[in-house]
């Protein structure tokens, strides 16, 4: 059986799209990755093969996070897909977010079967937006032999309709790729983000402010995306912040996490796909036993205050962010509290039972 997955992203890093892919090559389907290139300074081949997964990138430049202006790079990578696939022929196709189901509707062969992966909630923005997307979405669903939903919003409203389609895959870690090691010694309290950096900057700014004058504080901002060259502006007088790019999230997870004391995870809470989602990073500290500082009045904030996995604050409040830093570094027994209760709770969120639903939907 051969899947080809379109992914509008560098894959930098986007493990949930590699665990899929890696879990269906285990069994015995042939997966190819076309990816969108947006920077292209890429080094590796344009066609490579990592653990069996065949990646194919497609160089198209553009800045993401530039909103309209990105269209016509857009325009050219769904040409560039559609081309490849007159001479390419797959058994079934698998869309990568709302941009990956887009690309589908207008470069895959007539016919095609596909299914639909909704990494987020995707019905976002003003009124006219949230529209425009729902009509978007609910036309992948429609046409889809299944649709992967992350966020419960899809079983209501217009998506229950289609509740037959829908299939839940939650951004568990594999723990093939991550794994829970005991902390390395420091004298410092290191506070690491590991992920994506977009659409943050108030949130990273009060998390510097908080740390600046906090000699015994290191901050590390591991992970690449709109966000960076301002962040890495905004660090260059602070010694103790470190913004250290994009990193291999299959080969490097383990290891930020092992030399992370506290995971800062600060979202805006007006952001409506930030009251109720769970961030992969969420799911990474339980798993890694990494006490949190999480974002107040959303879903992940209160399961850290309710479920004892660290603290929740306003994230884009310099003095909050700090009292919370300062209760970490002097109560012990808190911070040995939350790890333990990560501990405990580890089990319930498994990748791998959680995969297997690509099992059924593929007839593997």
């Amino acid at each position: 059986m051969k899947i080809c997955m379109i992914l509008t992203n560098n894959f930098d890093p986007d493990v949930r799209v590699y665990e899929e892919a890696a879990y269906l090559t285990r069994n015995g389907a042939q997966v190819e990755i076309l990816r969108w290139d947006r920077s292209q300074d890429y080094q590796d081949p344009e066609s490579d093969t990592v653990n069996g997964v065949k990646f194919t990138r497609f160089g198209c430049l553009s800045a993401a996070g530039t909103g309209m202006k990105q269209l016509p790079a857009f325009f050219r990578f769904i040409a560039k897909i559609r081309r490849y696939l007159k001479t390419h022929t797959y058994d079934y196709f698998h869309l990568h977010d709302m941009d990956g189901g887009i690309v589908g509707a207008f470069a895959l062969p007539k016919g095609a079967q596909y299914v639909y992966d909704m990494h987020e909630f995707h019905e976002i923005g003003n009124a006219v937006k949230r529209k425009l997307f729902r009509s978007i979405v609910l036309n992948r669903i429609r046409h889809s032999i299944a649709s992967l939903y992350e966020n419960d919003k899809y079983l209501s409203g217009p998506y229950g309709r289609y509740r037959e389609k829908l299939f839940s895959l939650r951004n568990y870690p594999d723990k093939e790729i991550i794994q829970r090691k005991e902390k390395t010694p420091s004298d410092v309290l290191r506070v690491g983000y590991h992920g994506a950096v977009r659409n943050q900057i108030p949130q990273f700014s009060a998390l510097f402010t908080a740390v600046k004058d906090m000699p015994d504080v290191r901050v590390d901002v591991n992970g690449g995306g709109i966000d960076y060259e301002q962040l890495l502006q905004m660090a260059k007088t602070l010694a103790n912040v470190h913004v250290n790019g994009r990193y291999n999230g299959i080969k490097e997870s383990t290891k930020l996490y092992q030399n992370t004391d506290v995971l800062f995870c600060g979202y805006d809470k007006h952001v409506p796909h930030h009251q109720n989602f769970d961030a992969v990073k969420f799911f990474e500290a339980i798993l890694t036993a990494t006490p949190m500082i999480m974002q107040c009045d959303i879903a992940m904030g209160d399961k850290v205050v309710g479920r004892g996995y660290g603290l929740a604050v306003e994230t884009d409040n310099a003095e909050e962010i700090q009292t919370a830093i300062v209760r970490f570094k002097t109560d012990k027994e808190l911070y040995r509290r939350c790890q333990q209760n990560e501990i405990n709770d580890a089990d319930q969120y498994c990748w791998q039972n959680e995969v297997s639903v690509l099992k059924k939907i593929y007839h593997l």
